[in-house]
């Protein structure tokens, strides 16, 4: 029996797309897309921004010299935050869901995506918690955070379904015992949740 339900939040609970950032950064001067999207996705410094690993001051000055960027800090930050897009059926699922079972979100963030997504999308509040990387220290698909997880929902692995867009991640936690699915569509996530007998609340078409 399901008891306790952990989302992934980008490209499951809300869409993001890198590119909008970086085409915005292009109209201040940045005329080099590759090498910014690199940085903000496929980096070191990435990597240590969504552990926590740095402060903000800090990671706001390596690019700042690493693109030799114009803008303060403040102008920034709504550039690397305006890139959501919110996924409403899936959104409505998991609210739904959350009246009868435990429900998570399980996410590598950053410190700006964390406190943007926590003040701007009031819903996640009705959920029962948000483990989120840069507060944690830890990532996905690290075994400890998925340890982590559990022990704030109280949950056994056994009696938890993961949800993850990326193949590693649901590998991570079905290794631990968790019963775990990549997302792909909300219609392929419906038919994996009835085959598991997990109730679903009242859908709309």
């Amino acid at each position: 029996m399901i008891e306790t339900i952990i989302f992934d939040l980008g490209k499951v609970l809300v869409d993001f797309d890198f590119k909008i950032a970086v085409r915005r950064l292009g109209d201040f001067g940045l005329v080099n897309p590759i090498k910014v999207y690199n940085l903000f996705r496929n980096s070191e410094l990435a990597e240590k921004w969504d552990k926590g690993f740095m402060a903000s001051e800090e990671f706001y000055e390596t690019i700042r010299k690493e693109l030799d960027l114009k803008l303060n800090m403040e102008e920034l930050i709504p550039i690397w935050n305006e890139i959501f897009a919110e996924n409403g059926k899936m959104i409505a699922l998991a609210l739904g869901l959350a009246k009868k079972k435990k429900v998570f979100l399980l996410s590598n963030t950053n410190p700006w995506h964390a406190e943007h997504i926590r003040k701007n999308f009031k819903w996640i509040h009705e959920l029962h918690g948000f483990v989120a990387s840069c507060d944690v220290q830890m990532m996905k698909p690290d075994p400890k955070i998925y340890h982590h997880a559990l022990k704030k929902a109280k949950a056994k692995p056994q009696e938890t379904f993961y949800i993850d867009d990326l193949e590693e991640n649901v590998k991570a936690a079905q290794a631990l015992g968790i019963e775990a699915h990549q997302f792909e569509t909300y219609e392929k996530l419906l038919r994996e949740m009835k085959k598991l007998k997990i109730d679903l609340p009242p859908l709309k078409p």
